[in-house]
This record gives structure tokens, C-alpha cells and sequence, in this order.
């Protein structure tokens, strides 16, 4: 019996003092960091203490954690970050059975791998809780806020698998993005950091996990290592880390603007002959007849990367938090980083099922970083889709009804009614549209009906007023939905959009002080757009504004494909109204 008692107590001694072995140091610690044990007791997380397998590591709204584990890898913590390690085991003497399994609960991470998983990959995990991940490589980001995982590899490779959905391989200089466990891994390329002063700059370019800054900060304080003196030392080395506090923060802001959270997926090639095919690798290198061109999400499978130059015109309600409903529009073009997904499979013409649009312009009015559309995984909620070949460029058109997802750099915008678009599958060069002379209407025809249908913010929809040659309103030559421009003068003369939706007149003009040059257009800008809707609920008047997208189809442009949006707050009640929607015009001279 006493032996059995005395073997039971090594063997708890050897237990307890196995689960109390440090697994890692902090290496760097800014602001109050704690780690919480599994019986619940919290400690705080000073440079040079302990961690342990089972501890849930929480950094506060300003805190910054370091820690390199015994593995030789290292792990940074952003604010307000909650991280578990669930099981870390490893033995120098046999680094090839070492396991890592941890936990991101919400936050941001960066790690640099080390010999766990150097072996076998399955023994490195991070469970995100929508989705896991798996190193195939050394140095990655991480962030989780809500649903929504994001994050971007800068060395190696990592695995990326919603927990009840697909898996991707995300090579370096990519970033991903999903939303959910069902949620569809998105793939994009990292844009570059859009830092300008020149502290940023400096500091963006040294790394997080500098050996240098971090064996500085062990040589400070390791003389300070008495328990009385804590105060004294964390001070210290709150003053002494200065700088290297600064360059690890700006460091890390950089890695938050390339760390960008929207969509793309599968890389495809564009050959000489400007045809599009899947890339077998999205790293696939460059030669002298091929370039590697971003594809957007594929929520059918059965998708295709449009060539590039193509472009498509987008129209929605957006149901902004702060502004509340605004009538959106606007224009995505294949250049290489934004990207459109076409699936020839359902509907008619190349339906639109995905896009990714990255502003590159570093604009703070509209930056988007990228912004990206989903569509459905199948057409159910397709309509008027339709095409057309005009000057020799097909153009398809059509709404999504439900199922479909907009994203703004990560987060997702609410919506109310249809997302509609229309596709080209190519742009007329602005050398053709700067050779046309003349006066010409860009015009609606009857015969036509290429447009998708108005759609107002309670998801009615209507009907456009045909283009007639008869005097309009505000000075206008004519009157319908039209848009007049002088090619000798390089000038948009006019605009005309005329709407009858649920009772309701809407009529929209250019604004007084709308950029109308041509170059304008060709150099992608939008035109502002003012106006009225009368009758139904807008009442005897509703001041309306919004923007209009201009792009020439054709060979000779012969075409325009055009999207719009306004919104307004009608003065009697207080609610606001919208309309949106996207039209192809026909070009005529003028009458």
C-alpha cells in the first residue's frame, strides 16, 4: 500500500510538474497583458515570464504581445486579441514528435514558424473557429473579428479550410479572406503598403521579430530581475523600448493595411491571343506571352477569369450605417489586380457570379482594398438577363435577386433589393473614341430594352423612358434616358435618365458642376448626376443626387455601358428614396 501511495505521488509530481512547464518567454510586452490558466486565474504578462500550455493569452484595447515559444517560433499579438494555447508539446532531443494546436479567438496575430510542423505539417494547427489553418510555410498574419477570418502570408505558405467548406493554399504575397464556417476562402494579391510618411516608411520596412531589437531588450532589463524592483523595470523598459515600441507598432499598422480582407480566388493566364484559362498554380511565374491576371470569387464552380480589359457596371442599394440608403453604382475594369469572375454555364452571356475591385489610387473619399461581390452558388435568383454584340463586344446584362454578398475592405455592406450588372468583355481603346467626330446621342431604343430595370430602395422596379428628339427639361436638346457628347470638343453635352417606378417620376440630370470631358470618362471617373422624383411618395418634389458611369463599347464605340445611382430625402417626411440601375446605349448622330 505505501508503495502504491508513494508511486501515485511521483507520478502526480511528475504530472503536475509536466503540465507546468513554460513552453515559451514574452519577449516584448506593451500595455496590460494577461494570461488566463484553466483553473481561471489570471497573471500578468511581463517581458520575460512564462507561458504554458492550456493558457489563454489576452492582450488589452492598447496592448502588444510578444513571445517566442521552444520551438524557436514566434508569435505577435495585436490589441484586444484573445489567443489559446490548447496543446504545445516538444522535445529539442526529438523535434519531429512536436505539436502545436492554438486557438485565435478574436484579434490579430503574426507568427514566424519553428520546428513543430518542420516535419509533418499536421502537427502545426490554428483553429480560428470558423476555420482552421495549416502551415505550409514560415511567416503569416491573422485576423478574426465576428465571423470574418482574413489574413496574408509574406514567406512560405499556409492552408486555409472553412470549418464546413472548401480549402485553399494561400502562397506567399496573397491574402485571403472568408465569412463563416460555410464560408468560401477567397484569394487576392497583397497590395502594397500605402504608408507615406517617412517615419512609417522606415519603420514598415524592418520586421516585427527583429533578433537584434529583442536581444537589446533582454541585455536592459536583465539586471533588473528582482521582484521589488518590477515597477522600476517596467518603466525602464517602457523607456528603453521607446523605439522599438514605435518601429513594432508602425510595423504592424503596415502589416494591417496589406493584411486587406476581401475576395478573390483561382489565378488563370491570359495568353497573346488575349483567350483565359486556369492557371494550375496561382503563383504561376510570368513569361513573355502570358501574365498572371487575379480571378474574383467563383461561388458556382463553374466560373472563368475575364480577359483583361473587360469591365462590368455594378448598381445596388447600399444600406450605410451612417448615411442610411444610398443609391450605388459604379464600374470594375480587369487590370491585373481588380478582377471579374463570368460563368457561361447558366443564364444567358457571361453572367457575372464574382468581382474584386482594388482601388489603387489611394483615395480616402472611396478606398477600397479591395471591395469585392459574390454571387449565389447557383442561378435561382437570376432575371432579365439577357445579351447583346454591339460594335463587335458582347454585353450582358442581369440582376441577382438574393443570395448574393458585398464586401467593403472585409466588412460586409448591408444591402436592400437586387445587385444588377453589365458585363463587356472589352473596352473601346481611347484612341478609336478620340478619332470620332461629331455630335452623338448615346440613346435608349425601344426595340433594345438593354438595360436592367430601375430599382427604387423598397425593391420595386420600373421602366426607363425611351430616348425621343423632342425638347427636354433644364435647357436639354431632347428628352428620355440619352447622353449627348461632342467629339470635336472632347465634351459630354447632356444627360438624360427618366424613370416611372411604383408611381413614382424620376428625372436626372447632370449636375451643374459635373467634370463632363471626355477624358474624364476614358480615365475611368464618373459624372455627377441631380434631379427630381415626383408623384407616389417622393410627393410634389424630391431632390434626388447620385453618379453615372460612362464606358465606350465597340470597335468604332459604337455603344456605351452605363450605371447610375441617386438618392434623396424628401423634405415632408423625412425618409429617403433611391434608384439604381445599369443601361447599354446606342450610339446615333445627333438628330
Amino acid at each position: 500500500m505505501k508503495l502504491f501511495i508513494f508511486t501515485s505521488l511521483l507520478l502526480l509530481v511528475s504530472s503536475f510538474s509536466q503540465a507546468a512547464e513554460s513552453v515559451g518567454k514574452v519577449i516584448l510586452s506593451f500595455g496590460q497583458n494577461v494570461a488566463v490558466s484553466t483553473a481561471g486565474d489570471e497573471r500578468a504578462l511581463k517581458r520575460q515570464a512564462d507561458v504554458f500550455a492550456n493558457d489563454l493569452l489576452k492582450t488589452s484595447a492598447k496592448g502588444r504581445l510578444q513571445i517566442r515559444f521552444t520551438d524557436g517560433s514566434r508569435l505577435s499579438l495585436k490589441p484586444n486579441t484573445e489567443f489559446k494555447i490548447d496543446d504545445y508539446r516538444f522535445d529539442e532531443a526529438n523535434p519531429e514528435d512536436g505539436k502545436a494546436i492554438y486557438k485565435l479567438l478574436k484579434g490579430g496575430m503574426r507568427t514566424i514558424s519553428g520546428k513543430i510542423g518542420k516535419v509533418d505539417k499536421e502537427d502545426y494547427k490554428l483553429d480560428a473557429v470558423v476555420a482552421t489553418i495549416g502551415i505550409r510555410g514560415t511567416d503569416f498574419s491573422v485576423e478574426k473579428v465576428g465571423e470574418r477570418v482574413s489574413g496574408s502570408v509574406s514567406q512560405g505558405k499556409i492552408n486555409v479550410a472553412a470549418k464546413q467548406g472548401g480549402s485553399r493554399d494561400i502562397a506567399s504575397g496573397r491574402s485571403f479572406s472568408l465569412v463563416g464556417p460555410r464560408g468560401s476562402v477567397n484569394v487576392f494579391k497583397t497590395p502594397a503598403a500605402t504608408e507615406t510618411s517617412e517615419e512609417t516608411t522606415e519603420s514598415s520596412e524592418s520586421e516585427d521579430f527583429s533578433e537584434e531589437e529583442t536581444e537589446q531588450q533582454e541585455e536592459s532589463s536583465s539586471t533588473a530581475t528582482d521582484e521589488s524592483t518590477t515597477t522600476d523595470e517596467s518603466s525602464s523598459q517602457e523607456s528603453t523600448s521607446e523605439t522599438t515600441e514605435q518601429t513594432s507598432v508602425s510595423t504592424e499598422s503596415g502589416d494591417s493595411s496589406t493584411t486587406l480582407d476581401l475576395n478573390t480566388t483561382t489565378a488563370t493566364t491570359s495568353d497573346s491571343t488575349g483567350s483565359t484559362v486556369p492557371a494550375s498554380d496561382p503563383q504561376a511565374e510570368t513569361n513573355n506571352n502570358q501574365e498572371v491576371v487575379l480571378a474574383s470569387p467563383n461561388p458556382t464552380g463553374n466560373g472563368e477569369a475575364a480577359p483583361m480589359g473587360s469591365l462590368v457596371a455594378v448598381a445596388f442599394t447600399e444600406k450605410d450605417p451612417v448615411k442610411g440608403l444610398n443609391g450605388s453604382s459604379g464600374r470594375v475594369i480587369v487590370d491585373g489586380q481588380s478582377a471579374i469572375t463570368v460563368d457561361k454555364t447558366i443564364g444567358t452571356g457571361d453572367v457575372v457570379t464574382g468581382l474584386v475591385y482594388l482601388d489603387s489610387s489611394n483615395s480616402t473619399d472611396n478606398n477600397c482594398s479591395p471591395c469585392s461581390f459574390t454571387g449565389p452558388s447557383t442561378a435561382t435568383s437570376l432575371s432579365e438577363n439577357n445579351t447583346k454584340t454591339i460594335g463587335g463586344t458582347n454585353v450582358t446584362w442581369g440582376r441577382w435577386g438574393t443570395g448574393y454578398t458585398v464586401l467593403e475592405n472585409g466588412s460586409e455592406v448591408e444591402t436592400d433589393g437586387s445587385f444588377q450588372f453589365m458585363y463587356a468583355d472589352g473596352l473601346t481603346p481611347a484612341a478609336n473614341v478620340l478619332a470620332k467626330t461629331g455630335d452623338y446621342v448615346y440613346r435608349l431604343e425601344s426595340t433594345a430594352g438593354a438595360y436592367t430595370k430601375p430599382e427604387i430602395e423598397t425593391g420595386a422596379t420600373g421602366s426607363l423612358n425611351d430616348f425621343s428628339g423632342s425638347p427636354g427639361t433644364g435647357g436639354h436638346l431632347y428628352s428620355g434616358t440619352y447622353f449627348r457628347v461632342d467629339f470635336d470638343s472632347e465634351q459630354l453635352l447632356e444627360i438624360g435618365i427618366e424613370a416611372n417606378v411604383a408611381g413614382r417620376d424620376y428625372a436626372l440630370r447632370e449636375d451643374a458642376n459635373a467634370n463632363m470631358s471626355l477624358n474624364n470618362v476614358l480615365s475611368g471617373g464618373d459624372v455627377k448626376l441631380t434631379g427630381v422624383c415626383t408623384g407616389g411618395d417622393c410627393g410634389a418634389s424630391t431632390d434626388m443626387s447620385g453618379r453615372m458611369t460612362i464606358d465606350f463599347v465597340g470597335a468604332g464605340a459604337e455603344g456605351a455601358v452605363t450605371s447610375y445611382g441617386a438618392s434623396g430625402e424628401n423634405a415632408g417626411t423625412g425618409t429617403t428614396g433611391t434608384i439604381s440601375g445599369t443601361i447599354l446605349l446606342e450610339a446615333m448622330p445627333s438628330p
